[in-house]
């Protein structure tokens, strides 16, 4: 995923990244607009997060928005609500992939943990693994069927 944009806010402690998953002719092609269509705003070479810019108003994919909250690193007894426990919230995030089953592979090879692997349960073609903080992260075999499964499918 690429990082477009950072915004801090000391004044209450966060911090936002925004970031997309933009081919490298996207990403050229998204910041010759920005370039032409915000003149007063960064211009060269690359973009720098860090600095002003309007690239998320440009784009047409879906962005991804992280909130860092500053300091809970330090906090023993901080820990983060993952939506999976009572009461439920919002539960995890997903991602498209080209090859589930090797993707699963480093990803453990790396020493993730997994709560289903595809091969495991009725539903095939799908995998869930630990973040750090205990979210659910979907991994979606992009060539998988919801044919036979889903109601409205």
């Amino acid at each position: 995923m690429t990082l477009l944009r950072v915004l801090h806010f000391p004044q209450w402690t966060f911090s936002l990244y925004f970031l997309a998953s933009l081919t490298p002719d996207e990403m050229e092609e998204l910041w010759a607009q920005h370039k032409a269509l915000f003149p007063d705003l960064q211009q060269g070479d690359a973009l720098d997060p860090t600095q002003p810019n309007e690239m998320t108003k440009l784009m047409w994919q879906p962005c991804l928005e992280l909130t860092y909250n500053h300091g809970c690193e330090a906090d023993p007894d901080f820990h983060v609500h993952n939506g999976n426990t009572g009461p439920q919230g919002f539960g995890h995030i997903g991602f498209l992939v080209d090859n589930l089953d090797e993707t699963c592979d480093a990803m453990e090879a790396a020493g993730v943990s997994f709560k289903k692997k595809s091969s495991d349960g009725k539903m095939q073609g799908i995998a869930f693994a630990y973040d750090p903080d205990g979210y659910w992260v979907e991994l979606i075999d992009r060539k998988v069927s919801c044919a036979g499964v889903c109601s409205n499918y």
